[in-house]
């Protein structure tokens, strides 16, 4: 684990089978996903996400590892991520008849990789974390105690009247948890799409008017290095943050496209505007 800078942004983490579990802060999140996407040279996309928001129970432990030595928690969201080359298929449930399942082929090459990350948010309550020495059975009744003071603390639209925080526990796959693929630096960068940040990026520099594809790349280059953790660089061939020409120029296209087009109300107006600037006689 401690040769993944990822690694070092996740606390109470534990391995389990061929993932790493853990807590990640809130602000750590972005990041840490984005630097296990580079060291590990796999990419992922989400396959579902939902809530837990309605369960009645308080929770003390999470795959068997307690939480910042026993502090309670309920559940929040979650969302899952399937590597991207992952499933050939998707079960679909039939809107007509529940008992019918049919198949959802994917849009992309898959090799039936396994590989998923899963993110829980937890909401923890600091202030009711038990910390005196005591019995088991003395603990039990303690906790069970603070249980019910949190449950009736909740409120209708599912937020409580008691302090909470909100946390993330991740589990991280490592590369003996894919399949059927190579993980290769030399070959993995070839399947990614191109980073969020490098786009903002272009998109930027295309309304600054930069065309000349050697200066963008450089830009680009220098952008890297704030949008990854020191110490973390991406692969020669990462398209996800060295993207080729072609999806640059697609990049560049699409935002002069959303750039131009803007408020059609807008860009009546200032059409008029500057007609009647050139011509005041004719208004």
């Amino acid at each position: 684990m401690a040769a993944f800078e990822f690694a070092k942004k996740i606390s109470n983490k534990f391995v389990r089978g061929n993932y790493i579990c853990g807590i990640v802060d809130p602000p750590d999140l972005k990041q840490c996903l984005l630097d296990h996407s580079i060291e590990t040279c796999c990419s992922f996309s989400v396959r579902d996400s939902g809530s837990r928001s309605e369960e009645t129970k308080v929770f003390y432990k999470i795959k068997g590892e307690e939480i910042d030595h026993g502090v309670p928690f309920v559940h929040g969201d979650f969302i899952r991520l399937d590597c991207r080359k992952g499933p050939l298929y998707y079960k679909l449930k039939s809107s007509t008849d529940e008992e019918v399942v049919r198949f959802r082929a994917q849009t992309t090459l898959k090799c039936d990789c396994p590989a998923t990350i899963l993110i829980h948010e937890l909401k923890i309550f600091p202030q009711e974390k038990i910390t005196e020495p005591m019995g088991v059975r003395r603990k039990k009744s303690a906790r069970a105690s603070s249980s019910a003071k949190i449950m009736a603390s909740k409120n209708s639209d599912g937020s409580y009247n008691l302090p909470w925080e909100s946390i993330f526990f991740v589990e991280l796959p490592l590369h003996d948890a894919h399949e059927n693929h190579s993980l290769s630096p030399d070959v993995a960068g070839f399947s990614q799409r191109v980073n969020y940040d490098v786009k903002m990026e272009f998109k930027e520099m295309e309304a600054m008017g930069v065309k000349d594809m050697d200066i963008l790349r450089a830009l680009i280059a220098k952008a890297t290095k704030n949008i990854c953790s020191k110490g973390v660089q991406p692969p020669p061939n990462s398209r996800a943050f060295d993207p080729p020409d072609k999806d640059i120029y697609n990049i560049l296209q699409a935002a002069k496209k959303a750039r131009e087009s803007g408020n059609d109300e807008d860009k009546l107006t200032e059409t008029l505007n500057t007609y009647c600037l050139r011509d005041p006689e004719n208004k």
